[in-house]
């Protein structure tokens, strides 16, 4: 007898305390209409070797040191219940195959997939939902901003189960919001891998392979040197429309290559399969070298309609000279970007007006930035103080310089950054170049350590704020408040956005934010370019359409936007047969025109 007391909080831990039944009269909803993306002729096998700009330092996705560039591929394996069309925005189910909203604006059902599988085979059961708020609620697991979500964000989870068995969670907000269906989104965790959290869990895990329900699993890690994914044969979503004729390669290898100029020489020599090529630099000089004109290396350019990233220099506000805001406007004003677009990125790509870009409604069309102006510049540093300059012509005040320093990652950049360094010279800055790798740069932003960062956030499905802008991550570290805002009326639009109950509401507080971040001048927008590019070996093909109207680039897990592309290998004998003979093939740069924006 004494043994049922341990059976019954073992079962208790392993399964969910369902609530009965869900309530009736729900209106449940989902999708059938779903046309596959993927190309009929794509083939399964072979293996893709591409670059990795900085080898992780955790396979954590949370706690210290997870939020790095790596992650992604982290992430994308990792479904949740529904999912986005990328071209037309549809909810399509996923790990749930039906949803339904609650009248109370804040709660949504989801009927789970039955057939929805862990790596290791285990099923995905309203069990991992509920540890999921567990586990992101934990101290242990050193994760502010997921605390914080889920605290401040998700009220319950709760576990009900059909006359039939099925098992059906609801996610319940705290406030009513507009996004509910997008907020109560959320992904699962395999109870059984982590098991109670413990206060050792940073180091405990930080190398630990969790299963994940996408279709690729990480199966090989040599630290410093490779990182392998590779296909699961037996992936319980292969045969979805959504996901028909895509994830179609056995393996994809990740070698850290820092510099994306060392990149471009191993992908030409033959040690690289793909590259996103970002720089006009290389794009177009590269067209010019032996494997290009020879046609085995081909260049595909591929216009999209999708959120632009935040791609700007964060200035630390919390540093001196930056905590006046009139020399934050000064030195945007002192930031001759036009130049660097027409004079070395070849007038390929176009100023970046603000952040948000791209979003639609969301965006606030009447925000523009700062033109290249020495006279404003002047007037502000000016009222500002900085009216004396030395014999090398920086301002000085108080004894002291303006002078600030830039931190970056990539040696492509250093060209750019110099012209600014020169013409905001002439407005009396005296600007500092430094270059980290990734992950060291990325270190310092988080914990404030720099003066300016040049950095390019990535893009939710909404604009998102609090993380980078609302004063509770200011001060402190490590966070994604690079510029170390704090300003209580900013504070209090990001609460109203976050709390909206209707679009209409949500997308006027996102026009008062991204008003107030401009008047704030902490951030300095910089490029954005409406298409990606990529040099492939001929061998790896691409679909026609070679992507979805949001992608923007080579991604290769991304269930809404990945792996459609695949390894042709009687193309790769015939080329490989013509590198032996010394035999051009023709060279070929494909324009794909299909999401252009008019």
């Amino acid at each position: 007898m004494k043994l049922w007391p341990i059976l019954i909080l073992l079962l208790s831990w392993a399964m969910p305390l369902f609530a009965g039944p869900p309530p009736s009269g729900l209106s449940w909803q989902t999708e059938t209409a779903i046309q596959p993306l993927g190309s009929p002729k794509a083939q399964r096998g072979g293996r893709i070797i591409a670059p990795l700009a900085d080898f992780p330092l955790t396979l954590r996705q949370v706690g210290p040191d997870a939020a790095s560039a790596f992650r992604r591929y982290l992430d994308e394996n990792d479904l949740s219940l529904l999912i986005a069309h990328p071209n037309d925005e549809r909810w399509l189910p996923l790990l749930a195959t039906h949803w339904a909203l609650a009248a109370d604006g804040r709660t949504v059902y989801y009927r789970l997939n039955p057939a929805a599988r862990w790596s290791d085979g285990k099923a995905i059961t309203a069990a991992d939902y509920e540890f999921t708020l567990a586990f992101m609620r934990s101290p242990h697991i050193q994760s502010p901003w997921s605390q914080d979500f889920y605290t401040r964000i998700i009220e319950t989870v709760e576990s009900f189960q059909e006359s039939d068995g099925k098992e059906v969670i609801a996610v319940r907000l705290v406030l009513p919001d507009a996004d509910r269906l997008a907020l109560t989104n959320i992904k699962p965790m395999p109870r059984h891998f982590y098991g109670t959290l413990q206060a050792n869990f940073v180091s405990d895990f930080n190398w630990k392979i969790p299963p994940n329900p996408g279709p690729y699993q990480i199966t090989d890690v040599e630290k410093g040197q490779k990182l392998v994914f590779s296909r699961k044969k037996d992936w319980w979503a292969q045969d979805l429309p959504l996901f028909r004729h895509r994830f179609n390669v056995d393996e994809v290898i990740f070698k850290p290559i820092r510099d994306v100029t060392v990149a471009f020489s191993y992908l030409k020599s033959g040690a690289l399969d793909v590259m996103t090529i970002t720089s006009p630099d290389l794009w177009h000089a590269g067209a010019r070298d032996e494997p290009f004109r020879l046609g085995y290396i081909h260049r595909l350019q591929a216009y999209n309609e999708t959120p632009r990233n935040d791609y700007a220099l964060i200035i630390n506000q919390a540093h001196a000279p930056f905590q006046d805001p009139r020399v934050r406007e000064a030195l945007a004003h002192a930031m001759n970007i036009e130049r660097v677009i027409q004079e070395l990125l070849q007038g390929d790509f176009q100023r970046l007006q603000g952040i948000s870009q791209g979003y639609g409604a969301y965006t606030n069309p009447r925000i523009k930035a700062r033109p290249y102006d020495l006279k404003k510049a002047d007037e502000r540093l000016i009222q500002a103080g900085w009216k004396v300059r030395n014999a090398e012509g920086i301002r000085i005040k108080d004894g002291k310089t303006l002078s600030a320093t830039l931190t970056y990652t990539q040696s492509n950049l250093t060209a750019r950054l110099l012209l600014l360094q020169e013409d905001a010279r002439k407005a009396g800055f005296d600007i500092r170049l430094q270059q980290l790798d990734p992950t060291q740069a990325f270190k310092l932003f988080r914990e404030k350590k720099h003066d300016i960062a040049f950095w390019a956030w990535t893009t939710p499905l909404r604009p998102e704020y609090r993380s980078r802008f609302h004063s509770q991550f200011a001060g402190k570290g490590p966070n994604s408040n690079f510029s170390n805002t704090a300003l209580p009326d900013l504070d209090r639009l990001i609460e109203a956005y976050d709390q909206a109950e209707t679009e209409s509401e949500r997308i006027a507080q996102a026009h008062a934010i991204q008003q107030r971040v401009f008047d704030d001048a902490s951030y300095i927008p910089l490029f954005e370019v409406p298409f990606y590019r990529l040099a492939h070996w001929s061998w790896i093909q691409f679909p026609d359409p070679s992507g979805t109207r949001i992608s923007d680039g080579l991604s290769f897990f991304d269930p809404g936007i990945g792996g459609f592309f695949w390894v042709d290998r009687q193309q790769e004998t015939i080329v490989r047969d013509a590198m032996r003979q010394g035999k051009a093939l023709p060279a070929v740069t494909r324009v794909d025109t299909t999401f252009r924006a008019p």
